[in-house]
């Protein structure tokens, strides 16, 4: 019958030497000691309780490994997200930097086109203020013919 935890192990069982096969004379090694005295049968047994509980404490760290390891992939999943989304990001700023660079093409065109604006009308008004001064010397002159017309008018009424 096998031993249960309370109960020691036959000595021949847990150190068997010559001449003392399991369950056999288990008085001495061959050497006259003992096999196993009832400290070593309880070391032995604290020993096995020991290693009871280290494989207690590995089977949590494997739980708990286990459960970093659904976390981490959680995780990765998430980054994973962050990385689509950023790149998302990076796609539409490209597409917005496009447009930007496109609107500047624009507005240079248009600074181009306001600068031949201005060269254009400074042109108009040298054209009109020589139209001005060309008006005023009619207008002098007109106003000279009318003196004339006028006065003879006058000196023939009279």
């Amino acid at each position: 019958m096998a031993p249960t935890a309370d109960e020691p192990a036959s000595p021949g069982a847990i150190y068997p030497g010559p001449g003392n096969a399991a369950g056999g004379n288990n008085s001495d090694l061959g050497e006259g000691r003992p096999v196993a005295t009832p400290d070593v049968l309880r070391k032995v047994r604290q020993l096995d309780h020991d290693v009871q509980a280290i494989y207690g404490l590995l089977e949590g760290i494997t739980e708990t490994q286990h459960k970093h390891s659904t976390a981490l992939a959680d995780v990765s999943v998430a980054v994973t997200g962050v990385r689509a989304t950023q790149q998302r990001q990076y796609n539409r700023i490209d597409e917005m930097d496009a447009r930007v660079e496109g609107l500047q093409a624009g507005v240079t065109d248009v600074k181009v086109t306001l600068s031949r604006h201005g060269a254009g009308l400074d042109n108009l008004d040298a054209r009109f203020d020589g139209l001005e001064e060309k008006v005023d010397g009619l207008s002098a002159k007109l106003d000279r013919v009318l003196d004339r017309l006028l006065s003879g008018a006058s000196s023939s009424d009279g």
